[in-house]
């Protein structure tokens, strides 16, 4: 019975949109960035405070984070944007062909 319930929660799920958001990919890298030079800096630098470190981490997880959601968000955008005039023209191309077909109806 659970698999049956695992497996319908799982098909309720997959056109969820947070399952597309940019932030669970940005996000956790930022922080696995972060938590990369906190470490590199308590072994290169062992006398360095733990403030210096946090510091340290959040000025290069913060930025490489916006970066990537940035990207991503600029990358999504341009494939819905191309995905709209596709549409668009699709339309506007069959608008064209109904409106041949009607005037030929007429002219017959």
């Amino acid at each position: 019975m659970s698999g049956n319930s695992l497996e319908e929660g799982v098909m309720l799920q997959l056109k969820n949109p947070s399952h597309l958001d940019v932030g669970r990919v940005a996000v956790p890298a930022g922080v696995v960035l972060g938590l990369i030079v906190y470490i590199a800096l308590g072994v290169f630098i062992p006398p360095l405070g733990w403030l210096p470190k946090i510091l340290a981490g959040l000025l290069v997880g913060v930025p490489v984070s916006a970066s990537i959601y940035r990207r991503m968000t600029e990358k999504r955008m341009k494939a819905e944007q191309a995905r709209l005039f596709e549409e668009r023209a699709l339309r506007i191309e069959e608008t064209e062909r109904q409106l041949a077909r009607m005037k030929a109806n007429e002219n017959a």
